[in-house]
């Protein structure tokens, strides 16, 4: 039964730290991504600087 046991209970220590190391990257991508696109929608002239200067 693995309910409540963490990955570093179940797994050589060097997996577990690569696994850990390569899900943090791809999480961390996604939510920077994700506040991009929050600010761009919430600040249309953060996606193009000069369209409000005419």
């Amino acid at each position: 039964m693995l309910l409540g046991v963490t990955g570093d209970g179940v797994l050589p220590a060097d997996v577990y730290a690569k696994i850990k190391a390569d899900a943090l990257s791809k999480v961390r991508g996604t939510v920077q991504a994700d506040i991009l696109k929050k600010t761009k929608r919430r600040i249309p002239a953060f996606s193009a600087p000069n369209s409000h200067c005419d």
